[in-house]
């Protein structure tokens, strides 16, 4: 019985680590999730004179120059990234704090659709 207990645990160790990402030390998720906030306000996109704190970011499905982004502040980005000129910008919509999700639209490729309104582009 010890035998097969150690055959477990060496073959456990071998297929599976016991913390994730070969940490050192064990880490709480909340913890875990702060460092990615505090990581990702850190990043900044500049364009136009301006500073943006990014949160998720889309390519155009037809014209790979023109992209749309979300920020931590809850503004709404347009902007060809080869050239970093802004097309649209819409401003946060009061309490909002930051954009959560975003997505072209398919069959309407000026519209973005951002958690539950749409934003129509002129481009």
């Amino acid at each position: 019985m010890l035998h097969e207990c150690r055959k477990c645990s060496f073959i456990f160790s071998e297929n599976f680590e016991y913390l994730p990402y070969k940490r050192k030390n064990e880490e709480s998720l909340v913890s875990i999730l702060q460092n990615r906030k505090m990581e990702a306000s850190s990043s900044k996109v500049s364009a136009d004179d301006r500073t943006f704190r990014p949160r998720q970011f889309e390519y155009h499905p037809s014209n790979s120059s023109l992209m749309v982004f979300g920020t931590l502040d809850g503004e709404v980005v347009a902007m060809t990234h080869e050239s970093e000129k802004i097309v649209s910008y819409i401003p946060s919509l009061g309490a909002m704090n930051s954009v959560l999700g975003l997505s072209w639209l398919k069959k309407y490729p000026s519209k973005v659709v951002l958690i539950g309104f749409c934003f129509d582009f002129k481009v």
